[in-house]
């Protein structure tokens, strides 16, 4: 079954977080391998069987080529059970689960990609040190930072009190690191919430 999400309204007002609009390159990617790493993955979610996708996965986004492996691959990983079990590893804070969630943009598209936005924006609030440390080193299509930080997921649809809450707590959260390798990424993190918040929330 896959999972169906309506876009909240700050979402809808910046834009779609799909990353066609970045720079794409033809990869070549064996699908088949990675359905059946992320198989392996998804009954036994371990770092290490984390890191075998991370390293089959591109640094670039794919260029779709419709071919009946590339669907069935992408048809299976964003299917609600091995998603949601990637999910509960990331909210754990498995540090290799949130790199292969970054990572995961690379094939993303369309409701995939926000999906994994709304993974990774709520783990500001879990660990927002992880978090940091993680898209820091994440690859430069990945640093949207809006669609990142902003999508809250479909339980803030048409509440806006809340949805503002949420970004004055991602804020919070993100000023609490002292960290100073983590600084710049952490005040573009900021800087980002607020001018979200100046724009739609007073």
């Amino acid at each position: 079954m896959k999972i169906i999400i309506v876009l909240i309204p700050l979402l809808i007002l910046l834009g779609s977080s799909s990353p066609a609009n970045s720079q794409i390159e033809n990869t070549q990617l064996d699908w088949s391998s990675l359905q059946e790493a992320f198989k392996t993955y998804a009954e036994y979610p371990s770092s290490e069987n984390a890191m075998k996708i991370v390293e089959i996965l591109p640094d670039s986004h794919v260029a779709y080529n419709g071919s009946k492996q590339e669907k069935e691959a992408l048809d299976f990983i964003y299917n609600w059970e091995q998603f949601r079990m990637l999910e509960r590893q990331v909210f754990s804070r498995d540090r290799v689960a949130v790199k292969l969630a970054f990572k995961l943009r690379s094939i993303a598209d369309g409701g995939f990609s926000e999906d994994l936005d709304i993974m990774l924006g709520t783990l500001v609030r879990i660990d927002p040190k992880l978090f940091l440390e993680e898209l820091s080193s994440a690859k430069p299509e990945v640093q949207q930072l809006d669609h990142l930080l902003a999508n809250e997921g479909a339980i803030y649809v048409d509440r806006m009190d809340a949805q503002c809450l949420e970004n004055q707590l991602r804020i919070k959260s993100l000023e609490s690191i002292k960290d100073t390798s983590l600084k710049k990424i952490k005040y573009r993190c900021i800087e980002t919430l607020n001018k979200i918040y100046t724009k739609y929330c007073k």
